[in-house]
């Protein structure tokens, strides 16, 4: 079987500064060109406005290990911040930011984290689109008081450098209702919805994820416990259908509430090794679940804006009756942007030089 770096070369071209510079886009599709809004319209565009938005967030890629003992092994990578400027207009949108400098509290407490998190976007009318290559090098235990009972939170957390996780996949979904349910009103803001409404969702996912550590996932000797990983490396990959259902709630009429549940199974492949002289080497195909969440909120009037949302994928493998694996990929955001009318200001009389 071909590695994981093997299959996504192609994707690297064109990615470049891996741990200081993040690009999203957010793609409105020249097809998706609503109508103009009529008294009967349930959402109101904004596509004769350019909206400037400034955003702070974080992105992540955690992942848990349960062994056949019943302990699970929470690893997170260390936490950064991203922040950054954006513009979205009627056809186009993408934001541009860098990751902050990761103070050395931090480091000593949760280690070092060399990150690329390349993800994008599209947010139509009738369809979303997400697509998303992640690789992360270095994770701390995050559950090292289920783990160590002597484990004082001032303590460094235990912390593995070479240990990887190298993700891409992508999702679609459509939207039945879309006449009346606006996902760019929730998370863009270039449309607003004047009353409540919902739409139940259909869509197709696929993700391959590999993780993989030099030595071993986790060592504890030092800390006074014999409990150990033996995996070396897991590398999956999965695709199927998803069934979900979004709504937003308006509320007094500014406030944008929106929740969004998906449900996915498919098919599962899933190669992992252990440790030399621990477990034979196995290969599992069989059926994978996937479970996919959305909130966002927010505040608009017609000039000012500002929200947040939280979005995450939750993959789940069972390894043997009593080992598994689950992986997330999780975003959260806030934001604050301001709308500008470009017709007014192009249309603006041009002094005279002669004047």
């Amino acid at each position: 079987m071909k590695s994981l770096y093997t299959l996504i070369i192609p994707l690297l071209i064109g990615v470049f500064l891996l741990s200081a510079f993040s690009v999203s886009a957010v793609v409105l599709l020249p097809l998706d060109k609503p109508k103009r809004d009529s008294l009967h319209s349930n959402i109101i565009t904004m596509f004769d406005k350019v909206n400037i938005f400034f955003y702070l967030g974080t992105k992540s890629a955690p992942f848990t290990i349960k062994d056949s003992s019943g302990n699970k092994f929470q690893f997170r990578p260390t936490p950064q911040t991203r922040m950054g400027i954006g513009i979205a207009t009627k056809s186009f949108g993408i934001r541009l930011g860098f990751v902050l400098p990761t103070n050395t509290e931090n480091e000593r407490k949760y280690g070092k984290t060399n990150s690329l998190d390349f993800q994008t976007n599209i947010f139509a009318k009738k369809f979303g689109i997400d697509v998303y290559f992640l690789s992360y090098r270095g994770f701390y235990l995050d559950n090292p008081r289920s783990l160590i009972p002597n484990w004082r939170n001032t303590s460094p957390f235990p912390q593995t450098r070479g240990l990887t996780r190298s993700t891409y996949g992508g999702n679609f979904f459509y939207i039945f209702n879309n006449n009346d349910y606006s996902q760019k009103a929730a998370f863009q803001q270039i449309e607003w919805q004047k009353i409540s409404a919902g739409s139940f969702l259909l869509g197709a996912y696929f993700n391959a994820t590999k993780i993989a550590a030099e030595e071993s996932f986790i060592n504890l000797t030092d800390y006074g416990v014999n409990t150990s990983l033996s995996l070396e490396s897991v590398y999956s990959y999965t695709g199927g259908v998803s069934i979900g259902y979004s709504h937003n709630f308006i509320i007094y009429k500014r406030f944008i509430l929106s929740l969004t549940a998906m449900i996915g199974g498919g098919y599962l492949n899933t190669d992992y090794k252990y440790l030399p002289n621990t477990k034979p080497n196995e290969t599992i195909n069989g059926l994978g679940g996937k479970f996919s969440s959305r909130m966002a909120l927010g505040y608009s009037r017609e000039l000012n804006y500002f929200g947040l949302f939280y979005i995450t994928d939750t993959y789940e493998i069972n390894l043997s009756k009593s080992e598994n694996v689950k992986f997330l990929i999780t975003n959260f955001y806030v934001y604050y942007g301001r709308r500008f009318d470009l017709n007014r200001i192009m249309s603006r009389p041009r002094k005279s030089l002669t004047n």
